[in-house]
Parts: structure tokens; sequence; C-alpha cells
């Protein structure tokens, strides 16, 4: 389970009255009587909670130890993979900090995003279900299952790994978006 720091501000307000030769002085003996304990404060204005996971638990978030996931390497066929599932570990495994890029709910990409800005080797063209581009990938990635709460990653189905290894199967044929390959197939089956 997460660990969260929660701010609380409390509000409140005590009068105290003390005996003192100038202001510093009564400041100073009502200061002392509050680090004894002798104020008491009984008028609460207003208490705020505020909650924020706390940065040493952000790394331990992640739910099962081990995913699978499908990584798909420069120029090879995808594979499926498992990984380590933590934000540490991903992006030790990765080579830099990742981004998340949605492909299909629940399912992302992970890939490193200095990489998508440096125009590194371009990876794959990334298509949705109906063949319409929607990104282009530079270097390695892998796709694997949000979280429904978006706060941990999850594995791919075997289903979903079936799917998607036939949709990034071929680099080569990267350029053609998934409706033109069809277009293409049918076009040779009709030749022959």
């Amino acid at each position: 389970m997460p660990k969260y720091d929660v701010t609380i501000t409390e509000l409140a307000c005590a009068v105290v009255t003390v005996e003192a030769a100038d202001k510093e002085a009564a400041e100073e003996m009502a200061e002392a009587m509050f680090n004894r304990g002798e104020c008491s404060f009984t008028d609460y204005k207003d208490l705020e909670f505020e909650a924020e996971l706390n940065p040493d638990a952000f790394y331990e978030i992640q739910e099962s130890k081990e995913i699978t996931v499908l990584m798909v390497p420069n120029g090879k066929p995808p594979r499926p993979q498992t990984v380590e599932n933590s934000m540490r570990a991903i992006n030790r495994m990765m080579g830099g900090f990742v981004e998340i890029y949605p492909l299909e709910i629940p399912t992302v990409i992970i890939w490193i995003r200095r990489k998508q800005f440096d125009k590194t080797e371009m990876n794959r063209m990334i298509y949705d279900e109906k063949g319409h581009y929607r990104q282009t990938a530079y270097g390695d990635f892998f796709l694997c299952n949000l979280s429904e709460n978006g706060q941990y990653f999850e594995s791919l189905t075997p289903e979903q790994i079936k799917k998607y290894t036939q949709r990034f199967e071929r680099p080569s044929e990267m350029r053609t978006s998934p409706t033109d390959q069809k277009r293409l197939k049918k076009k040779r089956d009709n030749v022959r």
C-alpha cells in the first residue's frame, strides 16, 4: 500500500493574558507558555487536510512485482517480455525517463521521451484500430496496460499480445497504414 504525506493546516486562535514590561516580553512569555503546553486552543477557525504521494513511495506504488509486456525493438519483430513493475526498473531498462502514450484503453505505449524529440531512428508508425495515423515512434518501446485508476502498470493479456504482435510485426511495412496493407494484399491476390 502506498504512503502519503498529509499536511494538516490548523487555523486556530487563542488569547493569553500576561503581565509584561513591553510587547516583546509579552510575546516571549506567551511562547514559553505555549511550549510548556499551558495554552488551550478551543476556538478552531478551520482545518484543512491535503494529501500527496510520498516521494519515496512513488517507486513502490506498482502493484505486482513483474508484468508481461510486448517489447517492440527498433527494426525487429515484437516479442513478449517479463519486466519488473516499477518506474525505477522501467527507466533503467529503457535507458532514460519514460513517457506514456495512450494507444487504446487500457493499453499504453511506453517510450523514452527524449528520443521522440531527438528524432532517433524511426521504429514504427502508430495507427489506431481503424488504420488512421496517430504518431511515429522513435527508438525501442513497449506496450502494457494501465490500471483503471492510472496509478500502475498491468500485464497485457495473451489476446492483446497476439493482436499487437500482428499489428507491429513488420517494421518494413511501417510506412503504410493497416488499411493500405489490406488493399495491397488484395491487389496481389487478384493478380494471381
